[in-house]
């Protein structure tokens, strides 16, 4: 199995992205900010495109709390998805920072 050494760069911005989903996990459930979100907010804070590639890949969840109620999407789940495609775009276009 092949070893990857990460560069400094690389280990900060892992930290900050494992940061980032911990925190929002942890405010979540202790009520500081909505667990979930609407559609229209996760649109909003991540953007349209972001969320329908998210939840077509299914690295996000969507929830129905109810029968009659609208879908939601965990706060944290995108948190996860967005710091995956940071990664990803990070390792794809390191030139380009």
């Amino acid at each position: 199995m092949e070893q990857k050494i990460f560069s400094e760069r690389e280990t900060m911005h892992l930290l900050q992205s494992a940061v980032t989903i911990a925190v929002t996990e942890v405010l979540g459930r202790t009520g500081a900010i909505k667990p979930d979100l609407s559609k229209n907010e996760a649109y909003r804070i991540y953007g349209r495109s972001n969320v329908d590639r998210w939840i077509e890949k299914k690295k996000v969840t969507k929830r129905q709390a109810g029968k009659n109620t609208k879908w939601r999407l965990d706060r944290a789940e995108l948190e996860v998805a967005r710091a995956s495609d940071l990664k990803i775009s990070r390792v794809f276009f390191k030139g380009a920072e």
